[in-house]
């Protein structure tokens, strides 16, 4: 779970564009301005009063890339570094899907999304940085979400990514459980047995 090609492409475009921004409150407008000076595409927040139902959508022939404001502004900033993913790192990401030959559609489609998120997570929480900060607040998710500007699942899952040999984080694992008991996402890395259906 460690992708270090996505790493490197993710950490130029924080150089670039995040490493001289004062607060993650302020990473959707300058994520915003990075697509629009690279790719010229616009990012534009959907109200809710216009009654639509767009979570996010990339129109590629007006070059727009939509969002609902019902996001929280750690998903819009999310969803714009994954957006990003999809230009900067398209060579990389298709390269991990041939190299570990998923070739079924439906698996494809899968690997690029979880791929595009690995980079957003990388972007947003640069590895060294996230790690040492993961070490200096003992592993405090609540504590690294409002160092980060991201959400707790988005927290979850870096940790989870921080597998780099010779400088690897603890190996969490992780269930995402609802109201009910059902379980929706379950990742382990140590060989623990996790229920993969039923709650």
């Amino acid at each position: 779970n460690y992708f270090p090609s996505l790493e490197k492409k993710a950490y130029d475009v924080f150089k670039y564009s995040l490493s001289k921004v004062s607060s993650p409150e302020l990473y959707a407008n300058r994520l915003g301005e990075y697509l629009f000076e690279k790719y010229k595409v616009k990012v534009v927040i959907l109200p809710p009063d216009l009654r639509h139902s767009t979570v996010r959508k990339y129109d590629i022939l007006s070059k727009t890339l939509v969002i609902s404001d019902l996001l929280t502004i750690q998903s819009r900033v999310f969803m714009i570094a994954q957006q990003i993913a999809l230009f900067d790192a398209d060579n990389e990401i298709n390269n991990i899907i041939s190299d570990n030959g998923i070739t079924k559609s439906e698996s494809v489609i899968l690997a690029r999304i979880c791929l595009t998120s690995y980079f957003a997570g990388a972007l947003l929480m640069p590895y060294e940085n996230f790690l040492n900060k993961a070490i200096f607040y003992k592993y405090d998710i609540e504590k690294l979400m409002h160092k980060f500007g991201v959400s707790f699942e988005q927290c979850c899952h870096r940790l989870l990514t921080l597998q780099k040999p010779g400088l690897s984080g603890i190996p969490f694992h992780m269930l995402r459980v609802d109201i009910a008991g059902n379980i929706s996402k379950s990742i382990s890395f140590s060989g623990i047995s996790l229920p993969r259906y039923t709650g």
